[in-house]
């Protein structure tokens, strides 16, 4: 008989690993803004065709990062060669 106080079994969730990283070198820049519009649909596409492949790699590659849930496993780590804090002037 079961009874409100009965012990219940503990559930731990299952260990995530975050999915592994796609080889983005191989993807052309159309696949890239798909990519980045797919997870920002707020970003112009003029304003996204004004930055480098590059560039716009590690953009799609920190949307990616943002998407898991936060943990454990859910980490982005910032390129050596990128600022911290940058900004971006649109010229007139």
């Amino acid at each position: 008989m079961s009874t409100l106080f009965a012990p219940t079994p503990v559930r731990t969730p299952a260990a995530s690993s975050p999915p592994p990283p796609s080889d983005q070198s191989s993807f052309t820049r159309e696949q890239i803004l798909d990519g980045i519009l797919a997870l920002n649909q707020s970003a112009p596409v003029d304003f996204l065709a004004s930055f480098s492949d590059r560039a716009l790699r590690l953009y799609m590659e920190h949307l990616q990062a943002a998407a898991v849930p936060r943990g454990r496993n859910a980490r982005w780590v910032r390129p050596n060669d990128t600022r911290a804090i940058s900004m971006h002037e649109p010229v007139d």
